[in-house]
């Protein structure tokens, strides 16, 4: 979005700017996938309901820290969505993509409020 106004250029950084924060909140045995666009998705293995407000936590400390460090024409935002996959109840990998997807677009539109 901010890309019309700042250019690719600062588009690019951006995004790699938030790759770095996903980097640096999740665990090495995680994994860490762009979607498309401004769009990422973490697999975090080992996680449970109960961690998900630390992960939050993390992630939203991580970048307010980043947005503090300055040197660029925008503060870094992020929507997300945490969705549990229980081995006890398989399901497809959607399904669970779809629910974290839901809970981002949630987590978004209380924002804009």
């Amino acid at each position: 979005m901010f890309e019309v106004a700042l250019g690719h250029q600062e588009g690019d950084k951006a995004l790699i700017e938030v790759a770095t924060i996903l980097k640096e909140v999740f665990g090495e045995s995680d994994i860490i996938g762009r979607m498309g666009g401004d769009e990422f998705a973490a697999l975090a293995i080992d996680t449970t309901d109960k961690t998900r407000e630390v992960l939050i936590n993390r992630l939203h400390n991580s970048l307010e820290a980043y947005n503090k460090l300055g040197g660029r024409k925008y503060q870094l935002s992020l929507n997300i969505g945490i969705a549990h996959y229980n081995p006890e109840t398989p399901s497809t990998f959607d399904e669970p993509m779809v629910q974290a997807d839901i809970l981002m677009y949630e987590e978004k539109r209380n924002k804009q409020h």
